[in-house]
């Protein structure tokens, strides 16, 4: 049986796909496992703004922040998450930056977060 080559192609598409997203899935199943929890929001957020292929390593550098720079608080954590990723606009450099700075102290990043959206919502 001959196979054609825009058959290849899609089955080649789909194990790509199917690993990716393996590698995604496998990625935020270590976080969820024991380091953190990233919320189906957030994991939903990193998709949509970041390309396939940053996704890993976005997530991994989520990673880097723990609950104990967040004042023992997993609501602290997720916060600044949210705020990291809003502000970043799917920037991987950006994203890197923020969590650097949420590492010392995460309130920075939330303060920012709640800057740019008042500055959103009351035009002066």
């Amino acid at each position: 049986m001959r196979v054609s080559s825009s058959t290849k192609q899609l089955a080649s598409i789909d194990v790509s796909h199917r690993l990716s997203r393996g590698l995604i899935e496998g990625v935020y199943g270590f976080f969820k496992g024991g380091i953190m929890a990233l919320s189906d929001k957030h994991l939903n957020t990193v998709r949509n703004d970041f390309s396939e292929e940053d996704t890993p390593r976005v997530i991994a550098e989520l990673g880097r922040i723990t609950v104990a720079e967040t004042m023992d608080s997993d609501y602290n954590l997720q916060n600044a998450i949210g705020a990291i990723l809003s502000l970043s606009k799917g920037d991987f450099e950006e994203l890197r930056n923020l969590v650097t700075a949420a590492k010392i102290d995460f309130r920075d990043v939330i303060y920012w977060w709640y800057l740019e959206n008042k500055k959103a919502t009351h035009h002066e």
